[in-house]
């Protein structure tokens, strides 16, 4: 139980809350091109980065930390990805999923399959109650709807 001047409560409920994003970082490199990815009318603080995919012998998953957002916005979020960096060639399907704080626990959520259209790509995100979300595209081996239910397609 949390009580107000327990140092090692906070301390636990802070790794609860962000310790299964840090686990889904592990191994993670930057996406090193220009602008990979954006949020729309700058909302929020966006970065790019690359782990081993999980669903493929080779290549790569994209993680997308969405920080300093306002509380429970939904944001816009533009992908621009390079395939000379190696983890695209420029027309996939991608299943995007999410976590966020406090629920990352639950690991992650489907939220919405999104093709590349000539690299790019427009995906709408929660940022939840904390103002930041952690998206993973990765390449797609299962699609989804935009309600984050698995498609017949």
């Amino acid at each position: 139980m949390i009580t107000p001047g327990d140092p090692h409560g906070l301390v636990e409920q802070q790794y609860i809350a962000y310790g299964p994003l840090f686990t889904a970082m592990r191994g993670a490199r930057w996406y090193l091109t220009a602008n990979p990815v954006a949020v729309v009318a700058g909302q929020a603080e966006v970065n790019a980065l690359l782990i081993p995919s999980a669903t493929r012998q080779t290549g790569h998953d994209l993680l997308i930390p969405v920080v300093l957002g306002r509380v429970s916005l939904t944001v816009n979020v533009t992908l621009d990805l390079d395939p000379a960096v190696g983890a695209v060639t420029g027309s996939e399907t991608f299943a995007i999923m999410f976590m966020h704080p406090p629920g990352a626990a639950a690991g992650w959520q489907p939220l919405c399959t999104v093709k590349l259209d000539h690299r790019q790509a427009t995906i709408t995100v929660p940022l939840g109650t904390r103002g930041g979300v952690l998206v993973k595209a990765s390449v797609a081996a299962q699609t989804y709807t935009s309600a984050g239910t698995p498609s017949s397609a």
